[in-house]
């Protein structure tokens, strides 16, 4: 009751909801939200403001939004007696990862578990493509619906037959044959069993034999040892020797066993809390624990308080091992005492307890002052609006032609000055796309069926996709500009089904390729209670397809790029461990400060500062992909889209005392959708790639697609060019000269200060937020830079810098922004 209490009567009049918004909202809370989802959209307040709940208010209520809403079939050629186009996918299926599934006919589907080169599931019926590229929704993943002919629970096991004995093989996927509009495919993997190797090229196909349907699964075989032969054993014991093919009968079925996807939590049932309260109460837990403060082991409230109070399966379903089976590492060094007797439904109440504790204000890990006494904490803000328009010194157009609707996850350009657009959506294509071209001939489908393309890099006249969970070479066998097989060049790290696993960015060097993992995410915002060993981190991956890793304590970090100076910078989102947003720098063997990433030693682990927090709601939200300006008056500063605040953002950075810093400024709005990817042409002018999800991975009434051009015209507008840190303050360069009639005051300069602490709670506060007496403010000789002194800056803090509206250049013009963020992870030295 108190979550529905604050809801109502606080976070809702303090959101200033139209009359047609509170009903709507009574609605929707009277018919279809549970106690869980009121506290969702509770925490979704806190966190992100009123914009995202009313956004989750009017989906649940309306659906989405159609005039937003992507067409992903532009130059799709559908095929003739498939029962999908596209009709092969890649993808996540009933919980499986890597698998390619085939839409052999209407109402009839064949998958395949690529790792292990199996036929998962032979099945009439459809897929249900649920998850965010298809029905928009955050948790689910496709599922199999229907009923099945053939079906392979466990992988099968290979083996080659050397001398009439079966040696078991290892597997290696090459990836598969496929050419848009054709009615085969080609999956291609490798066979070995010591210095014995056998390459299979296996094209399913749907026949039919005396009015009987069949799946033909043909094979041809390459090797230098012309005996070798190879087969299969089934979980059931089965033994199936591939020879020139192999039919399955699609006669009798079964019903496929229903998957259950994540989700967003339940309420607690009637005596639970209670009958988990008494569990507690009988058991030696008290030795340890605590309710609100830590004992030998952390307090219930810190543990509700990491997966927010969800009581979702897979916290539960965790939480009930760990504390059967005991362990360390999640909390501390300390090792948890295994508690064997207890029965598993003794164990699910005691958990679904510990979940349900709330924590009063007094216990939240808050840092405090030299004398103890906890920093204060704010939410607030005062800072300008959000950019409405398109920067004043750059011309903006569409290269989009009607009907070309792509959710931009990557751009590159090719040497012949073609670019490059992967879409995240469901058909997960690639275009080429002529800039130069007329609107009817500027765009060509050359690849489709990819999971989540969120990359892509071009090496010489190669081009490589990062796909969700495989990094793949797209091959044009024939010169014609159209993909026929897509290789996989690594597959080298532990990939999970959840919806928030992502592969994002792509950069190659050196014969080296970069790219992120984000950590696994619950439906609603809390991390996963366990995470896969590769789940946030910076990958490095040979030419090979060998993966190591870089770097770790990452989040959702959706944004890589090389800087001015060659170094690799990422933007990562804010959530637990991350209070805000924030752009790095980032170097071999560096932590960068999620928590929730499986490593040894993680809790004590030193973090990397960021080169610029990007304070929530007021200058970063959602940061994508960061790119260095090579050229004009920005050259030597990089920017980066965000995706929910909006826009374009720059970032001015300087070396003080060994550390990198600096400021970043709102740069440009007035795009047609969310800027997610960025990338130079080889004109000079910036690419600008768009996208968006609802209810809160888009920018708040944007269009959730777009393909935009913005052109430098020669003429800065004026702004603030740059802000270095100085011993006693800071210099503010400005791009043009400030008028002969201006005179500058101290008072002219708004100047505040805060630092941010990261804990296991979502986001954060701003803490001993100050503002800052500016003892004098003096213009340079030519008059572009003003000198600042501020006697009370403190190192670790970020200081928000604005300027007077009525401040005019030389020729006249207004400011088109007046405000910096500049964090001080270090103050200059006098020399």
């Amino acid at each position: 009751m108190n979550t529905l209490f604050r809801f109502l009567f606080v976070y809702l009049p303090a959101g200033v909801l139209g009359l047609a918004g509170a009903l709507a909202l009574v609605v929707w809370l009277g018919k279809l939200a549970s106690w869980e989802d009121i506290e969702y959209l509770a925490d979704k307040y806190e966190e992100e403001g009123i914009g995202p709940v009313l956004s989750v208010i009017k989906v649940e209520l309306f659906g989405v939004d159609d005039a937003l809403v992507a067409d992903p079939g532009y130059g799709r050629i559908p095929v003739a007696g498939k029962g999908h186009t596209p009709w092969v996918l890649r993808g996540n299926l009933d919980g499986r990862v890597r698998t390619l599934k085939l839409a052999m006919a209407p109402q009839l589907w064949a998958a395949y578990e690529l790792e292990s080169a199996s036929l998962y599931q032979v099945w009439e019926g459809d897929v249900l493509f649920e998850g965010s590229v298809y029905d928009y929704r955050h948790g689910p993943q496709p599922t199999s619906r229907g009923q099945w002919f053939v079906r392979n629970d466990q992988p099968v096991q290979w083996f080659l037959t050397v001398r009439g004995k079966d040696k078991p093989a290892e597997v290696e996927y090459l990836g598969h044959d496929y050419t848009l509009g054709s009615d085969e495919v080609v999956i291609r993997y490798v066979l070995r069993a010591g210095r014995k190797q056998l390459e299979v090229h296996e094209r399913p196909q749907l026949v039919e034999r005396d009015g009987q349907r069949m799946l033909q699964r043909s094979f041809d075989k390459f090797s230098g040892d012309t005996q070798l032969q190879a087969g299969f054993n089934t979980a059931t014991g089965e033994r199936r020797l591939i020879e020139e093919s192999l039919i399955y009968p699609l006669a009798q079925s079964a019903d496929i066993p229903e998957y259950l996807n994540p989700d967003r939590g339940r309420d607690a049932e009637e005596g639970e809390l209670a009958a988990g309260e008494q569990v507690i109460a009988n058991s030696d837990c008290l030795s340890c624990h605590n309710e609100q403060h830590r004992a030998v082991g952390p307090a219930w409230a810190e543990v509700a308080q990491r997966y927010r109070g969800k009581l979702q399966r897979e916290v539960i379903d965790s939480l009930v091992a760990s504390v059967r089976d005991g362990g360390s590492g999640q909390w501390g060094k300390v090792p948890m005492t295994p508690h064997p007797g207890l029965s598993e439904q003794q164990l699910q109440d005691a958990v679904t307890y510990i979940l349900k504790v709330e924590p009063p204000e007094e216990s939240l890990d808050v840092p405090t002052d030299p004398a103890g006494k906890p920093y204060s904490a704010t939410r607030a803000y005062d800072v300008l609006p959000r950019l409405a328009a398109h920067h004043p010194a750059f011309e903006l157009d569409n290269l989009a032609p009607p009907g070309f609707e792509p959710k931009v996850g990557g751009l590159r350009f090719r040497a012949d000055g073609k670019l490059l657009v992967t879409s995240w959506d469901a058909d997960g294509a690639v275009f080429l796309l002529d800039p130069g071209a007329p609107e009817e001939q500027r765009v060509k489908r050359i690849a489709e069926g990819l999971h989540e393309p969120l990359g892509i890099a071009v090496q010489g006249d190669r081009v490589f996709v990062l796909q969700k969970q495989e990094l793949t070479e797209l091959i044009d066998l024939d010169g014609d500009e159209i993909v026929d097989r897509y290789r996989a060049h690594s597959y080298d790290w532990q990939a999970s089904p959840n919806f928030h696993s992502f592969g994002f960015g792509l950069l190659e060097r050196d014969e080296r390729f970069y790219f992120l993992t984000s950590i696994c995410i619950l439906p609603g915002g809390a991390s996963c209670p366990e995470q896969l060993l590769d789940q946030g981190k910076l990958l490095e991956v040979d030419m090979g397809g060998e993966a190591s890793v870089y770097a770790s304590g990452f989040r959702t970090p959706n944004g890589i790029a090389f800087g001015p100076d060659d170094a690799i910078y990422v933007n990562d989102n804010q959530g637990d461990w991350l209070p805000s947003s924030k752009l790095l720098r980032v170097e071999r063997g560096g932590f960068y400060g999620s928590r929730a990433v499986p490593d040894e030693g993680v809790q004590s682990a030193e973090e990397v500062p960021p080169v610029v927090w990007l304070p929530q709601d007021e200058v970063g939200n959602s940061p994508s992909e960061p790119m260095a300006i090579e050229s004009g008056p920005y050259a030597g500063q990089m920017i980066h889209g965000d995706v929910y605040n909006g826009g374009i953002k720059r970032v001015y950075m300087e070396e003080v005392e060994g550390r990198k810093q600096g400021a970043v400024f709102h740069f440009s709005g007035g795009f047609l959708g969310s800027v997610n990817r960025l990338v130079t042409g080889p004109d000079g002018a910036i690419y600008v790639g768009e996208i968006g999800n609802p209810p809160n991975w888009g920018e708040y009434g944007k269009l959730w697609y777009g393909l935009e051009r913005l052109r430098y015209k020669g003429q800065p507008a004026f702004e603030m060019l740059a802000v270095k840190a100085q011993p006693d303050g800071f210099s503010i360069v400005l791009t043009e000269p400030l008028a002969e009639d201006i005179s500058v005051l101290p008072g002219d300069l708004h100047a505040m200060q805060w630092f941010y602490y990261p804990t296991v709670q979502y986001g954060g506060p701003k803490f001993d937020q100050q503002m800052l007496e500016v003892q004098s403010l003096t213009l340079s000789g030519d008059r572009r830079t003003l000198h600042a002194e501020l006697p009370g800056l403190k190192p670790g803090y970020v200081a928000y810098l604005r300027l007077p509206e009525h401040y005019r250049s030389a020729t006249g013009a207004e400011f088109w922004t007046r405000e910096a963020w500049y964090t001080l992870n270090a103050i200059p030295s006098l020399h």
